[in-house]
Formats: structure tokens, C-alpha cells, sequence
């Protein structure tokens, strides 16, 4: 009785064929969703000879997505070259290829919080992304104070692989980042000097310029060059150039324009690296964790190509500039001859040594550390590398 019974509540297995059809239909429909329907029917012969018929149907459902809105501060322009050139190729290429599920809301000029607080606001959670200089953040990233011992017989190609590559054979340059979750580092490409009234065309004729650092271990190089560190808020630089607080500074060329330095500028001698820093890019590290781990997958995959797109517009940007800033604003290039920079070179050796030293005394590989460094700005430095 049971079994007659039962055999009444059994329906066709293409009735529930139709049914699943019927409900993609009408799934499928509606919007804001995407049904998929996987459907397998198989035909099975007994021992007593009757067939059975079965069948596995798997449904997903899946909600469309709200983007994941990330907050980015940065000090420079909304309209500038760095936006333009190293910053916004980064972020549109990430919207991309997460087919929009990330959105960057980008706010410029310092409008959310300043320069020299951008990092700590990002590692409390204030912004999801933040751009700073971490040669600002005094003794936090003791080994990427190494930036401005360039050697200034050198103008490097490909800056930004420089570094890419320190930090893969030193990992220890990268501990202090942990906190946060490092999408670059890529230096500002400060290659020469830009002065106000004076030229630099030798060590022994400059002596006495007041000039711009940025870090503790730039105004140390700028002391032993015989010039006065004199150091002053970014955004307060172009009034120091002004009104003669400052008589030079290390510049991106781009800064000739977006700073309005340009007109305030008689001569740019190159090459002079005491003053190149890293400009910096890190999430927070409770946003980065919170992400899906495909678009983790997504942001890593981009990191390293990512040295390269940058490395090519700043370098561009340089050799572009130069004739420009003489054609539009008259500033004479001043290139120092050899013998110049072996001298800046030898006057500059005490400083790096102190700098090795303060390494290793932290238990930092500081020699071998500096030897790589050097190696790879002379390796970089090398014709093949240029500009085609």
C-alpha cells in the first residue's frame, strides 16, 4: 500500500526538465542576477530489466556585485603629470580588470589630510590608500634612506627597478612596510638641481647655497657638498624659492610647471641626486585582507609591470622637459663634467659610510646592501637601457 501510494507522487523526469528551463527563463530575467543550470540526465538498466531514469540538476545564484569604493589621498595634483602618468594608468587598469568591481575614489591636492600624516592616516584606516614619501618619516624606513647616494656619475634608466629588484634580494628593506599592504615604491626621479640665482657648475665655486633636502641623510650629502640644508614643508617650497629661504632644489621635472617653479628658475644642473627620495603607495592592511582573493590575485599580478609603465613615464617625462623648460622658461642645463662628479663622489663617501654604519648596527646587511645598490644604478645607467 505504501509503495502504491508513493508511486503516485513521483513526476516525469521531463516535467522537472521543463520546470528548471521555465525558472532559468525566468531567473534569467530578472535583473541584478545570474542563475546558471547545470543539468545531467543519465538512463540506467536493473538486473530485473526495467529502465530508471535520473537526473543531478546544481543551481547558482549569484547577486550582482556593489563595487568595493577604495579612499586615495594624495598631495599632488588632480590634473598633474603624476596623476596622469604614474598614478591613473594603475588605478584604471585595476577598475578593468575586475570588470568594476573595484572603484578608487581619489581625492587630490591634500583635501583629506597632509603630506606628512598620509601614511599613519592610512594605517589607522582613516583613507583605504595613501601616496607619502617615506624619507618624511624619520628612521621608519632606515633602508630606503639610501636613495640619495646615487652616484651622481650615474643618470639611472630605469629607477623604479632598481628598487624592485633591492627589495627582492633584500627582503628586510620591505619588514618595516608590513603593516600595510605596499602597492609601489617608485623614486621621484630628482637627477639635477635647479637654482635661482647662482649656477651649480662646480663643487668649490657653490659653496653656501641653501638648498632643499628631504630626509636627514639628504641634508647630510647637501652639508658635506659645502651647501646649507635648508629644509621646508613641500607645499611651502615655491615661497622659500621665492623669497630666498632657498636658493635650489632637487626637482621632478614636472614640477617646473605644477609647482610654478619654472619661471623662478635661471639654471638646472644635472647630474645631482642628493635629494632622491621614493614616492610610496600602501593599503591598508584591514582593507587589503578584506578583499576577495581573485582581486588580491589581480593587484599582485600587477605590481611588477607596473615598475616598468612608471619607470617609462618618468624617465620620459625628464628628457621631454629638458628642452621645454629652456624653450618656456629660459633655464640653462648645466651637465657636470666628469672630473666634478668624482669630486661630489669622494665628498660625499663619509656620509655613506656613517649611513652603512647605521645599518649594520641595526643588524642590516649595510655593506653588502650599498654594494648591490650601486651595482644596480650602474648597471641601469648603461646605454642600453635609454630611451629609444
Amino acid at each position: 500500500m505504501k509503495q502504491k501510494n508513493s508511486s503516485k507522487l513521483l513526476i516525469p523526469v521531463a516535467t522537472i526538465l521543463v520546470l528548471i528551463v521555465a525558472l532559468t527563463v525566468f531567473f534569467g530575467a530578472c535583473g541584478g542576477s545570474t542563475v546558471t543550470v547545470t543539468s545531467t540526465s543519465t538512463q540506467t538498466t536493473t538486473v530485473t530489466g526495467t529502465t530508471q531514469a535520473s537526473s543531478t540538476t546544481t543551481t547558482t545564484q549569484t547577486s550582482a556585485e556593489k563595487p568595493i569604493t577604495l579612499i586615495f589621498t594624495s598631495h599632488n595634483s588632480g590634473t598633474g603629470f603624476w596623476r596622469l602618468n604614474v598614478i591613473d594608468p594603475f588605478f584604471r587598469e585595476l577598475e578593468k580588470r575586475t570588470n568594476n568591481r573595484i572603484k578608487i575614489e581619489e581625492h587630490w591636492n591634500g583635501e583629506l589630510v597632509n603630506l606628512i600624516d598620509a601614511y599613519d592616516a592610512m594605517l589607522k584606516g582613516s583613507v583605504d590608500l595613501a601616496e607619502y614619501f617615506p624619507s618624511m618619516l624619520a628612521g621608519r624606513f632606515p633602508m630606503d634612506d639610501i636613495m640619495p647616494f646615487t652616484p651622481f656619475d650615474t643618470v639611472v634608466y630605469r629607477p623604479g627597478r632598481v628598487v624592485y629588484e633591492l627589495g627582492q634580494q633584500f627582503p628586510q628593506s620591505l619588514e618595516p612596510y608590513k603593516d600595510a599592504k605596499l602597492l609601489w615604491r617608485e623614486p621621484g626621479y630628482s637627477v639635477g638641481f635647479v637654482t635661482t640665482k647662482r649656477a651649480v657648475r662646480d663643487l668649490a665655486g657653490s659653496k653656501g647655497m641653501k638648498m632643499g633636502p628631504v630626509g636627514q641623510w639628504s641634508s647630510n650629502i647637501i652639508e658635506a657638498l659645502g651647501w646649507v640644508p635648508t629644509a621646508v614643508p613641500p607645499e611651502d617650497s615655491t615661497s622659500a624659492l621665492q623669497t630666498g629661504v632657498q636658493e635650489g632644489s632637487g626637482l621632478s621635472m614636472y614640477l617646473l610647471w605644477e609647482f610654478g617653479w619654472g619661471p623662478l628658475m635661471k639654471y638646472m644642473t644635472v647630474p645631482i641626486h642628493c635629494d632622491e627620495m621614493l614616492v610610496n603607495c600602501s593599503m591598508n592592511i584591514n582593507t587589503w585582507n578584506k578583499l576577495p582573493k581573485d582581486i588580491q590575485d589581480i593587484i599582485n599580478s600587477m605590481m611588477e609591470p607596473n615598475v616598468d609603465l612608471q619607470d617609462t613615464a618618468v624617465v620620459k617625462n625628464y628628457f621631454e622637459s629638458i628642452p621645454k623648460a629652456n624653450s618656456e622658461f629660459g633655464i640653462e642645463l648645466i651637465t657636470l663634467p666628469k672630473a666634478e662628479q668624482d669630486k661630489m663622489n669622494a665628498a660625499i663617501q663619509p656620509v655613506q659610510n656613517a649611513f652603512v654604519k647605521s645599518l649594520n648596527d641595526k643588524g642590516l646587511p649595510g655593506d653588502a646592501y650599498m654594494a648591490k645598490f650601486l651595482e644596480l644604478n650602474r648597471k641601469y645607467s648603461e646605454e642600453q637601457y635609454k630611451p629609444k
